[in-house]
């Protein structure tokens, strides 16, 4: 299944091992074995990997217009990958944001990469089945 296919992928590659890797050897895989069950196995073990963000990650209407924010602050998860993408250190960012922490940038990074797999497994569907 999709957990053995994942598991095999990490030990081919070592410490070489990303999870852009995981992704492609698992589409790969899929091409070759496609069933829903397998899809929703092998999306299940990719979104497995990262930090639990539920409790970080908070949605409230009337809130930066409803989108996601870090424990219901007027910080988005966009602005935090914003800062980042535009070059800001994470002790930079900590150190202008010093109500955030690193736990914090996980979080946001764990929900941007769950958002990037919701739709890799659209596409996966739509391509598979």
């Amino acid at each position: 299944g999709a957990a053995e296919k994942l598991a095999a992928v990490r030990e081919k590659w070592g410490e070489k091992f990303t999870w852009r890797i995981a992704r492609r050897e698992l589409r790969q895989w899929l091409r070759t074995s496609p069933t829903g069950k397998e899809v929703e196995a092998a999306v299940a073990a990719l979104l497995g990997r990262g930090v639990d963000y539920r409790g970080t990650i908070t949605i409230e209407e009337g809130k930066r217009f409803g989108k996601p924010c870090i424990r219901g602050i007027r910080m988005t998860a966009q602005d935090v990958m914003e800062y980042l993408a535009g070059g800001m250190s994470w002790s930079e960012f900590l150190d202008d944001f010093n109500n955030l922490t690193e736990a914090d940038i996980y979080a946001v990074l764990s929900f941007a990469a769950d958002q990037r797999m919701d739709d890799d497994y659209r596409l996966l569907r739509e391509a598979v089945i």
